[in-house]
């Protein structure tokens, strides 16, 4: 009886392991598990307030663009971004602003309202002197070291040569429109 014993412990035994292997826990089936995510490179965030900026110029009297050098003092301005990522740390970050341009003022930005034609608005790069040039990247860039860029710039009003050599600026309200694109490199 002792043989027959082991005999049946090991049928059962056998019996357990053939049931486990045939349980809904072990059976193969047609399920599916997926997996997904997003990566991104967005090196820094435009800070909100730097993404719908209104420069005002002061109060002039028009007969100023009759004489030259027939411009305003420049206004400054910034482009304040924040958030950067430590991959971007290190490299420089350039700007180009897009707009019309003002054909008889080439680099300048065309502005809107009756002094069209007549006026214009230059952009000094980041180093303070130098005219940026609708369409034209930054100078040299600014170098991201923080989590926190500022890109300076400045902006003045300019009467094209015709309109002070005609004495043609008008009274009124002008305006222009640009937009930025920013590159790392």
């Amino acid at each position: 009886m002792q043989y027959s014993a082991r005999v049946i412990k090991f049928i059962m035994a056998g019996l357990a392991i053939l049931m486990l292997s045939l349980s809904p826990a072990h059976a193969e089936s047609n399920s599916q598990m997926q997996f997904s995510g997003e990566l991104f490179d967005r090196p820094c965030t435009i800070d909100n307030d730097s993404l719908q900026q209104e420069v005002i110029f002061p109060t002039r009297p028009y007969r100023d663009f009759w004489v030259l050098p027939a411009k305003t003092p420049s206004v400054a301005f910034a482009i304040n971004l924040v958030h950067c990522y430590a991959s971007t740390l290190g490299k420089l970050v350039k700007i180009t602003f897009r707009g019309t341009t003002e054909s008889a003022l080439p680099g300048y930005v065309a502005v809107q309202g009756n002094n069209a034609g007549k006026l214009a608005i230059g952009i000094i790069d980041t180093d303070g002197q130098t005219l940026l040039p609708i369409g034209t990247v930054t100078g040299q860039g600014l170098l991201v070291n923080s989590d926190q860029v500022r890109l300076p710039f400045k902006a003045f009003v300019q009467a094209t040569s015709e309109a002070v050599q005609n004495r043609s600026v008008a009274p009124g309200v002008y305006m222009a429109t640009v937009q930025f694109e920013l590159s790392y490199q």
